[in-house]
């Protein structure tokens, strides 16, 4: 029994020396707010480091999504510019399609006018002078009314 006495009082004074042990720690131990302060201190320039790489991250992220957007953006304004470009070009085949007839229909017109002076005389003088002058939008709108008027019987003659 003495023995069991022994390990009880052991015991007790034991957990005595854990309680004291826990109120010293307690006491010596500083309130959260000091204790990160304290700890802010001394690992201030780590935190600052971390903070500046990530702004950093985020910057590159940022532009990097700009030039992403950004070569989109061309990539699409290139495919419309050769659109553009096609288009551009096929207008200017059609115009030089449209002269060559303009032209062909000029010289029948000229040719019809000089075979056919004799026959409808004051008229084809008349499409001689308009054909001579300069003016194309007189040209088109005169010489469609003095056509009208004049259609040679004999449309094999005509260019067209």
């Amino acid at each position: 029994m003495t023995s069991d006495g022994n390990l009880d009082q052991i015991s007790k004074e034991l957990g005595e020396a854990v309680k004291r042990i826990e109120k010293i720690q307690a006491a010596d131990r500083p309130p959260f707010a000091q204790r990160f302060t304290n700890h802010f201190r001394k690992h201030g320039n780590n935190l600052t480091s971390l903070v500046l790489a990530g702004c950093l991250f985020f910057v590159a992220l940022g532009r990097l999504d700009l030039k992403s957007s950004h070569q989109t953006e061309k990539t699409s304004w290139q495919q419309q510019l050769t659109a553009l470009e096609q288009e551009k070009q096929g207008l200017k085949a059609e115009n030089n399609r449209l002269a060559q007839q303009l032209s062909s229909l000029q010289d029948g017109v000229r040719q019809e006018a000089n075979t056919s002076a004799r026959r409808f005389g004051p008229v084809a003088e008349r499409l001689k002078a308009l054909l001579e002058q300069d003016s194309p939008p007189a040209l088109q709108s005169k010489q469609g009314n003095d056509l009208q008027n004049s259609q040679p019987e004999d449309k094999s003659q005509t260019m067209i």
